[in-house]
């Protein structure tokens, strides 16, 4: 170990814990809901708020923090409001009182990951590779999460898993309380640096790349266990295409400083689209082609969520000044999950009425192939050793 890998300890620490907790909570609140005894469409409603709020809430929280330079006292008030409205959605029983609950959990939760995404690359500017082990440690939690989940999930009452999610997202206070806040001179944005961001020149590169693949990626999202169920098989096989593809997310984020050293970033992009391609179209393939090839795919297509992240993670803190950075790192969950994300579900949902569910997967992955002609054609287009900001 290098000496200054030490740097990243305290964002490892909340990359884990965060999405431990995550995991151990967030994929059940449609049970949750349902064990309240909402209705389908109301269930629909508070997952809709959820998504929104989480939206317009990762791009204020990086304005908040942008404005005031506290990342590690900002996710504690964060962690405060998540567990007191874990415990208010638990003793919640009406519409109107839970869709409010959501409203601040959502608002609370958002931020986060941009926050440390920030705070970890100002922390490693001479050694950005770092940001990929740092990151690493998030998916291990991750996994962890889902395994916690699975077996509490068996109880009768749902307060095991409240109570895991505040055991788990507790450490995440002491952690932050180790960020390190780089002082800057000048603290208060203006509509003007906002503009900027707007129309920085690899905008669609950035952001309309990590749309294209939230477009993608919505297909393993709530419609792949269906597909799966839909062409004949057991619907098991969802875990196990999640749990192969988290080990390939582990993996490429440990490989990325090592392929860092020998290609540009625009052609890990490359790789990074084309093995989410790959992921997409098997998915839309199952019945055609053999399961184990499956398996394979997701494996590959979880290493791709890695290395397209830390790439475009690296990419936006070389392309924007230090002021901006908080809100230009929320700006992926704006696009991922905001727009990307929601278009492909919606997508997905209008085909798969129809009966056309392999050729809605199919669709969406031609997105991750015309990005992959888009970077080709752009050789060198990150100017890599010429950005203006950062190393």
């Amino acid at each position: 170990m290098r000496n200054d890998e030490w740097k990243i300890w305290p964002y490892s620490g909340v990359f884990f814990f965060f999405w431990l907790a995550s995991n151990i909570l967030v994929p059940y609140l449609g049970i949750f809901y349902e064990e309240k005894g909402f209705s389908d469409g109301q269930i629909g409603i508070l997952s809709g708020i959820f998504q929104f709020t989480t939206v317009v809430a990762a791009f204020l929280g990086g304005w908040i923090v942008d404005y005031f330079k506290k990342s590690g006292k900002f996710i504690t008030l964060l962690v405060v409001g998540m567990i007191l409205s874990s415990g208010l959605l638990y003793i919640g029983r009406s519409m109107l009182f839970t869709g409010c609950v959501v409203v601040l959990f959502s608002f609370c939760y958002a931020p986060v990951n941009g926050i440390t995404d920030k705070a970890v690359m100002e922390r490693v500017k001479e050694r950005q590779e770092l940001y990929s082990l740092a990151r690493s440690k998030g998916t291990l939690g991750a996994g962890i999460g889902i395994i916690i989940a699975a077996l509490l999930i068996e109880q009768a009452d749902y307060f095991p898993i409240i109570m895991g999610f505040v055991l788990a997202i507790l450490p995440c206070v002491f952690f932050s309380q180790y960020f390190v806040n780089k002082k800057t001179i000048e603290t208060v944005l203006s509509f003007a640096d906002i503009k900027s961001i707007l129309k920085n020149r690899y905008l669609f590169a950035i952001y309309g790349g990590i749309a294209i693949w939230g477009m993608a990626e919505s297909g393993v999202g709530v419609f792949q266990a269906l597909l799966i169920q839909n062409a004949g098989y057991s619907i098991k096989l969802t875990s196990l295409f999640i749990a192969v593809a988290m080990i390939g997310e582990y993996i490429g984020f440990l490989v990325l400083p090592w392929l860092k050293k020998c290609f540009l970033l625009s052609k890990i992009l490359v790789i990074a689209f084309a093995l989410q391609a790959l992921r997409i179209w098997s998915l839309g393939s199952i019945g055609i082609i053999p399961v184990k090839w499956i398996v394979f795919f997701q494996f590959t297509g979880g290493a791709s969520f890695a290395l397209m992240y830390s790439v475009m993670t690296i990419l936006i803190d070389r392309q924007f000044e230090e002021k901006m950075l908080y809100i230009a790192h929320s700006l992926k969950a704006v696009m991922n999950n905001g727009v990307g994300n929601a278009l492909g579900l919606l997508l997905l949902g209008c085909l798969f009425g129809r009966g056309n569910e392999r050729i809605a997967y199919w669709f969406i992955a031609t997105g991750p192939v015309l990005m992959i002609f888009y970077l080709i054609l752009g050789y060198d287009m990150f100017d890599e050793g010429r950005h203006k900001y950062g190393n």
